[in-house]
């Protein structure tokens, strides 16, 4: 099942706004020949791509500043996606909470792009 969760931790689901912003934390070296044998490569058409994995580096996490910025002034939900639901979401969670999003705001599409992918194969983009 591909369900969302608050990235604090409190509270499940969409709050029913208008439209949520959707960030795709996708990779583009040779770790995505590795997830794609495991089935976890595309993203979701809508999804705002910012190829920033691993996030590790400050190079990393500044390829989110353009989704930041987007996203700063708005009061949309964001439902952040990585390959599997785990650290590769909870890292730009924590970034952008320390950069003044609500944590109540944020949601982690749980198991990730693989949990939808199986759940969801028409709506994903390769």
């Amino acid at each position: 099942m591909c369900r969302l969760r608050r990235g604090a931790g409190g509270g499940q689901g969409h709050r029913g706004r208008k439209r949520a912003f959707l960030l795709d934390l996708p990779v583009k070296d040779n770790l995505n020949k590795i997830l794609a044998t495991a089935g976890i490569v595309g993203h979701l058409k809508e999804a705002y791509l910012t190829y920033a994995r691993p996030l590790e580096t400050d190079a990393d996490f500044a390829k989110l500043e353009p989704f930041l910025d987007l996203v700063k002034d708005t009061d949309q939900d964001i439902i952040i996606i990585c390959p599997r639901g785990g650290s590769g979401a909870t890292r730009p969670f924590d970034y952008f909470k320390e950069r003044g999003i609500a944590p109540e705001r944020m949601l982690i599409l749980q198991g990730g792009q693989e949990a939808y992918n199986k759940a969801y194969p028409d709506d994903v983009s390769h």
